[in-house]
C-alpha cells in the first residue's frame, strides 16, 4: 500500500512538472542550421545540374530536328525533281505516240500525203524500197519500245513519289515527337527554375542564421532559444487607455491581451482567408488616414530574426515572441522604409518601432500586411522551414491574426 502510495506522488509530480515545464519538441542547435545550409546547397546543386542536363538534351534535339528538317527539305526538292521528270516523259510518251500514229498510217497504207509513205514510195529501187520499209518498221519498233519504257519511269517515279511522302510524313511525326519531348524538358527546366529562389532563399536565410547564432555565441551542440541566444519573455502590455492617442509615439500601449495592434490608429482594409478578387488572404491588412507617416510596431517584445524583401520587393521584418513559453512569429510586409538601426538579432519591446507603413512589393495602396503564427516562417525549431509548409500552416491550422489581436473596425489606440 505504501508503495502504492509512493507511485502515485511520484506520477503526481512528474504531471505536474509537465505541465508547469512545457517540453520542447522541435529544439534545435546551431549545428542543424549547419546541416540545413549543406542540405539546401546540395538540393541546388541537384537541381542546378538537372537543367544543365536538361539543357544539354535540348540542344541535342534541336539538333536533331534542324537534320530532320533538312532531311524534309531535301525530301521536297527530290519530289520537285520527280515531278519535273514525271512531266518531261509524259511529254516524250505523247511525241512517241505521235510518230508511232504515223507509223501505224503507213501500215495501213492511208491516203494522203505521209512522209514514211513518201519516204518508202520514193525508193529508186526495189532494194532501196525494201530497206526503207523496214527501217520503218524498226522505228515503229523503237518508240513502242521508249513508250514501255517511259511507262515504266512514270510508274517508278510515282512509286518514288509516295514512299518520298511516306518518308516524309515519318520524318514530320519524329519531329512533332522530339518537339514534344523538347517542350516537356524545357517545362521540367522551368518547373525546377522556378523553385529554385526558394532554396536559395532557404540557403541565404540560413547562413543569415548560422552567422547570427555564431556571433551570439552559439556553439554547433547549443540549443539555440534555450543555450544560447534565449528570446525575452513577451509580457503582456500595461494598461493605458488614453496613451498613445495623439500619435506622437506608443508610450504606454493599450493592452489588448497577449498580442497589440501594430499601429497606433487605424483600421482594417482585408481580412484574413478567402477573397472574390484574389486568392487566399494569408494575413490582416491594417491601414491609416497618416500613410506614409504611420509607424508600426511588433505586437509584442521579440527578437527580429529577418529584416529584407520577399519575392516581389516588399520590405519586410520577422519577429519571434516568446509568450507563456511558446514561440509566435509575426510578419511585417510592404513597409515604405525601415526603422534606422534595425538589425537582425535585435531584442525589441513593443514600444520599439521597427518601420514605416507603405506600398512596396506586390501591394495595392498603403498598408501594412501583417501575418502571425505559432509556426514562424524559416525560424529556429520551426517546422514551418519551407514556404510552402509556412503557408500550408496558416490556411490549415487557421492562423488568423484576429484569434491573436482585437481587431475592430477601427481605433485610436493600439
Amino acid at each position: 500500500m505504501k508503495q502504492i502510495k509512493q507511485s502515485m506522488i511520484i506520477g503526481l509530480i512528474f504531471g505536474i512538472t509537465l505541465t508547469m515545464f512545457p517540453q520542447s519538441v522541435h529544439a534545435e542547435t546551431l549545428q542543424d542550421y549547419i546541416d540545413k545550409v549543406n542540405k539546401y546547397t546540395a538540393e541546388l546543386k541537384e537541381k542546378q545540374d538537372k537543367i544543365a542536363t536538361n539543357d544539354a538534351e535540348i540542344k541535342k534535339i534541336q539538333a536533331t530536328i534542324v537534320k530532320l528538317q533538312d532531311q524534309m527539305e531535301q525530301i521536297k526538292q527530290d519530289q520537285a525533281q520527280l515531278q519535273e521528270q514525271i512531266k518531261k516523259n509524259n511529254e516524250e510518251i505523247k511525241k512517241k505516240e505521235a510518230e508511232s500514229k504515223e507509223l501505224i498510217r503507213y501500215a495501213q497504207v492511208s491516203n494522203g500525203d505521209n512522209f514514211y509513205l513518201d519516204y518508202v514510195f520514193g525508193a529508186d529501187t526495189l532494194t532501196d524500197m525494201v530497206y526503207r520499209m523496214a527501217l520503218v518498221e524498226q522505228i515503229t519498233e523503237y518508240n513502242d519500245q521508249v513508250i514501255k519504257d517511259l511507262n515504266n519511269l512514270i510508274k517508278d517515279n510515282q512509286k518514288k513519289k509516295k514512299e518520298l511522302a511516306s518518308k516524309d510524313k515519318e520524318l514530320k511525326k519524329l519531329e512533332q515527337q522530339l518537339s514534344d519531348e523538347k517542350e516537356k524538358i524545357s517545362e521540367e527546366s522551368a518547373h525546377i527554375k522556378e523553385g529554385m529562389p526558394s532554396v536559395e532563399e532557404q540557403i541565404k536565410q540560413a547562413e543569415k542564421m548560422v552567422t547570427l547564432y555564431r556571433n551570439k555565441g552559439c556553439q554547433p551542440n547549443d540549443v539555440i532559444g534555450i543555450d544560447c541566444a534565449v528570446i525575452p519573455k513577451a509580457d503582456p502590455p500595461s494598461n493605458n487607455s488614453n496613451s498613445g492617442s495623439n500619435g506622437n509615439g506608443p508610450g504606454d500601449v493599450a493592452s489588448t491581451g497577449s498580442f497589440i495592434r501594430p499601429i497606433l490608429n487605424g483600421y482594417v482594409t482585408s481580412n484574413f482567408g478567402g477573397r472574390d478578387f484574389d486568392e487566399f488572404h494569408y494575413g490582416i491588412d491594417v491601414s491609416s488616414s497618416n500613410r506614409y507617416n504611420t509607424k508600426v510596431y511588433p505586437i509584442a517584445a521579440g527578437v527580429i530574426y529577418f529584416v529584407g524583401y520577399d519575392i516581389y520587393g516588399a520590405k519586410l521584418v520577422r519577429i519571434a515572441h516568446n509568450y507563456n513559453g511558446k514561440i509566435v512569429g509575426s510578419t511585417y510586409v510592404h513597409l515604405a522604409s525601415f526603422a534606422p538601426g534595425i538589425y537582425e538579432g535585435q531584442v525589441v519591446s513593443a514600444n520599439d518601432y521597427i518601420g514605416i507603413m507603405g506600398e512596396t512589393g506586390n501591394a495595392y495602396g498603403i498598408h501594412l500586411h501583417l501575418e502571425v503564427s505559432d509556426c514562424p516562417y524559416m525560424y529556429a525549431g520551426s517546422s514551418c522551414y519551407s514556404w510552402s509548409s509556412y503557408i500550408n500552416h496558416l490556411r490549415n491550422s487557421w492562423q488568423d491574426p484576429a484569434q491573436y489581436i482585437n481587431f475592430p473596425s477601427s481605433w485610436s489606440v493600439r
